[in-house]
């Protein structure tokens, strides 16, 4: 397969992927197959210069982690604000936000699924759960840091 467009997602939608992926993996499969015999037809993604590709997922990468971290240190203001000071709460959020982002790091599968093209359904699943678990552990990890700024 050569390097393809792949087929445009709403948010909703990939929500719905990465559930069916997760808890009903025989109806993602024929969702899968209906996409790949699409990517078939479709033409052959002629990106003028390559380096367009690492430029855009840098950019996203940076708004992902921007938001990530602006949803952590709202939520830590009101925590410090609504609940006041509280060791184990907040090192609770850290752990939690650290096993999740090592969940995320472990889980995230490579080569095993990787096409030339990269647009698959399962290949665009396995980065669209990874990057919501790496925003969420890194959201929890900011409202740990930032409760205990905000309280003291």
């Amino acid at each position: 397969m050569a390097l393809k467009q792949p087929t445009p997602v709403s948010l909703f939608k990939a929500v719905k992927l990465c559930f069916l992926a997760l808890f009903s993996p025989g109806l993602f499969d024929a969702i899968e197959q209906e996409d790949m015999k699409a990517l078939e037809t479709q033409p052959d993604a002629l990106e003028p210069y390559r380096i367009n590709a690492v430029r855009k997922a840098l950019g996203g990468a940076f708004l992902w982690g921007a938001t990530a971290a602006l949803v952590g240190l709202v939520t830590g203001w009101l925590a410090a604000r609504l609940v006041g000071p509280s060791d184990t709460v907040v090192t609770v959020f850290a752990v939690t936000g650290a096993a999740i982002l090592l969940w995320a790091t472990l889980a995230t599968k490579g080569w095993e699924i990787q096409t030339f093209s990269n647009v698959t359904l399962t290949e665009r699943v396995n980065r669209w759960i990874f990057r919501g678990l790496y925003s969420i552990g890194t959201a929890l990890l900011v409202v740990a840091a930032s409760w205990g700024f905000f309280v003291a």
